[in-house]
């Protein structure tokens, strides 16, 4: 998503040299403007030949908003099964919506998969805005 956001090679191994804006969507309060901050690329992992990779780690500009919260993160040696949700803004959805499911084995990649509960918003790929 990254790359994408500035126009870089998913594979290239050089870290992109651009700022990109980062959305707080939950972190509006009162006022729903969006807080966008500019972050640059701290720490680039480009997609590998299997797969694998494609990672950025960003350093915020300025400070994050005062409400932003890490969301919680452990590790789980057998994911098969376990409950997810996740916020996600598909297309035509601007303000987010929410899907839960279960998180099955990993692919070939090692990614684990998410299969969405029948009956809620399924996971699709993304759309950069400009």
């Amino acid at each position: 998503m990254v790359a994408d956001a500035v126009g870089a090679d998913t594979y290239a191994a050089a870290v992109p040299n651009a700022l990109v804006r980062v959305d707080f969507p939950l972190a509006r309060g009162d006022s729903q403007s969006p807080v966008l901050i500019r972050a640059r690329v701290e720490h680039w992992l480009p997609i590998r030949d299997d797969g694998s990779g494609d990672v950025a780690l960003l350093r915020l500009a300025g400070p994050a908003p005062a409400n932003a919260r890490m969301p919680p993160l452990r590790r789980i040696e057998q994911p098969w099964d376990h409950d997810f949700w996740v916020l996600g803004f598909p297309e035509g959805v601007a303000d987010g919506v929410w899907t839960t499911g279960l998180i099955r084995g990993e692919q070939g990649t090692r990614w684990c998969q998410l299969q969405s509960i029948p009956g809620e918003q399924r996971i699709e790929g993304f759309e950069i805005f400009a």
